[in-house]
């Protein structure tokens, strides 16, 4: 039932005077207008839930672009880092062949340099077993393992 036919009811109704038929044609208006708004908000619900979805989509586009993005930054970051070591690996490699033209040579380097470092590691060897020992003595708790040479 359209507009037209409720006020033709209407219509009829001052008229002749409001009866039963009247209130069949009013309930069947009521009941036609009640399915074309339901059908509607159905349609609507629908639409709203493609939109949800497509949005979910656009969304998630949006994160996978944003980490891509992310990820090629990282990625130039570490190959700025690489050809920073590079450049550094050059200039080193350029000052140590210029150092090692000055150096001491390979049999000398274990005659002086050698016995140097074991005379290092001997003292450095010897204080951490002082720092141990003094400790033992300022506390009265037992040593967890025995340190020696």
């Amino acid at each position: 039932m359209d507009n037209s036919s409720l006020i033709g009811a209407f219509k009829e109704a001052t008229k002749s005077g409001w009866s039963l038929q009247s209130d069949v044609q009013v309930l069947k208006w009521l009941e036609d207008f009640m399915e074309r708004l339901q059908k509607r908000a159905n349609n609507v619900t629908e639409e709203m839930h493609k939109l949800l979805e497509q949005t979910e989509a656009v969304e998630q586009d949006l994160y996978n672009t944003f980490n891509s993005f992310r990820g090629l930054s990282n990625t130039q970051f570490i190959e700025n880092r690489v050809c920073e070591g590079d450049e550094m690996t050059a200039r080193n490699s350029d000052s140590s062949i210029q150092l090692s033209e000055v150096c001491v040579p390979t049999q000398r380097y274990e005659e002086d340099i050698v016995p140097r470092y074991k005379e290092a590691l001997l003292s450095g060897w010897n204080g951490y077993k002082q720092y141990i020992q003094r400790s033992y003595r300022n506390t009265s708790e037992a040593i967890p393992h025995k340190v020696s040479c």
